[in-house]
């Protein structure tokens, strides 16, 4: 079996499992979590699983709902964290993105994007633990503003 129309599919399981799931929430006050964050990633989650049998093939679209949930899960941890560890936004994006891609693409060998990924997140500790001195903490203050109103 083949889906056709996978942009539909998607919109509709989105949209299903936002209602099942709002009145999970609704009627129990159980579900604590975003609604549409989980309605989202179960839906890219069981699309990649059926790409993984080889059911479905829109990688794209994977990919797109698998964004929202790394812009999800960014927003959710910069609200949970202390100001000054907003410092490490840049390289926590870049890793979740890391994250989504690795999964999309398990047989590609991603040594290299990963070094990268630990040299960023060296050097963005390193200037959190300079920060003591007057330069790296000018350094970490505007990398923290830099992002904050816009």
């Amino acid at each position: 079996m083949y889906i056709n129309d996978t942009f539909f599919v998607a919109l509709v399981s989105v949209s299903f499992l936002y209602l099942l799931l709002l009145l999970v929430k609704i009627s129990t006050k159980y579900l604590e979590l975003c609604v549409i964050c989980l309605s989202v990633s179960l839906t890219w989650i069981s699309l990649l699983a059926l790409h993984l049998t080889g059911i479905f093939s829109d990688v794209t679209l994977i990919a797109l709902l698998m964004g929202q949930s790394i812009t999800g899960i960014f927003y959710v941890a910069e609200r949970m964290v202390s100001q000054e560890l907003r410092i490490f936004r840049l390289p926590f994006l870049l890793t979740l993105t890391f994250i989504g891609y690795y999964i999309l693409n398990l047989n590609r060998n991603s040594v290299t994007s990963l070094l990268f990924l630990l040299t960023l997140w060296s050097v963005f500790l390193s200037i959190y633990i300079l920060r003591s001195n007057r330069k790296f903490r000018e350094i970490a203050a505007r990398i923290i503003e830099c992002c904050k109103n816009w």
